[in-house]
């Protein structure tokens, strides 16, 4: 699978301007490259169309009645991203028996809970619990994505977004009991808010008449590492993928990560192994 060179593809701050008809902070799209991690029954962009009113397994920037695809630059923050929900809880790591029954305080020498676990599951012959079945990576591929060649994607963590969403999802955010719309509320796990930050965006006609490709927002995991949630206009109106805007570069097997650099590097970060 053919791949940028990583000084190639290190994100840079892009050029962007506030939209004067709707305040969003709008970031260009040129064909950048970007990769995705999915299932091959999802490929590379057959995401589910999301509905029902259980939000909480959406993804961030989700629409319902709608699709959306998720990608991310560089090839580390697309294994992070996927990657996240398997890290083992710091708590399991530091806590001992002592913090958990009072009849343990005080005694010296007490395992972690994660030392008791493993020691359990390896009587069992079960897998320890930071080592990651090679199914993890056998049933994903990765595709190269490149971005539409023109348009904008909305930066939505940024004050002039943030100032534009507080107004437009005011009556929720009332409801809600939000007094103030922060970073912090974008980057927290309530899919409820999120998806319907993603709601309202995505309605938005930007001042040069143009319907935004999606929304661009920074990893929780690292500083300049940027990911997109793609929102496929085309094929939600009965058309084709190839009338997408963003186009499917390549695809790959996910090697193990003694061939895979970014993935090495992702499971040193979250002391994990993928085998």
């Amino acid at each position: 699978m053919p791949r940028f060179p990583s000084f190639l593809r290190r994100r840079e701050p892009e050029e962007g301007r506030t939209c004067e008809k709707t305040g969003l902070r709008l970031v260009p799209s040129s064909g950048q490259p970007v990769v995705r991690i999915s299932k091959p029954s999802f490929g590379a962009m057959n995401p589910l169309v999301r509905g029902g009113a259980d939000r909480d397994t959406w993804g961030r920037y989700d629409v319902a009645g709608h699709r959306t695809i998720y990608a991310a630059d560089p090839r580390a923050a697309a294994y992070a991203e996927s990657l996240a929900a398997q890290r083992v809880s710091e708590s399991l790591s530091t806590k001992t028996l002592s913090d958990i029954f009072s009849a343990a305080t005080g005694k010296e020498g007490l395992p972690t809970l994660l030392d008791m676990v493993k020691e359990e599951w390896a009587e069992r012959h079960h897998m320890q619990p930071q080592q990651i079945a090679a199914g993890w990576r056998l049933e994903r591929r990765e595709y190269e994505l490149q971005l539409p060649t023109n348009g904008w994607f909305v930066e939505v963590e940024t004050a002039d977004s943030i100032s534009a969403l507080s107004a437009g999802i005011a009556p929720y955010l009332v409801e809600r009991g939000i007094l103030q719309l922060t970073v912090g509320h974008l980057k927290a796990e309530d899919r409820a808010l999120t998806t319907t930050v993603a709601g309202w965006v995505r309605e938005q006609v930007l001042d040069d008449g143009s319907l935004p490709h999606g929304i661009i927002y920074d990893s929780k995991h690292s500083k300049g590492w940027g990911c997109w949630a793609i929102w496929l206009r085309a094929v939600d109106d009965g058309k084709g993928i190839d009338s997408e805007p963003t186009k499917v570069i390549s695809e790959g097997a996910i090697g193990p990560s003694h061939k895979n650099a970014e993935l090495e590097r992702i499971e040193k970060l979250f002391n994990i192994r993928v085998n």
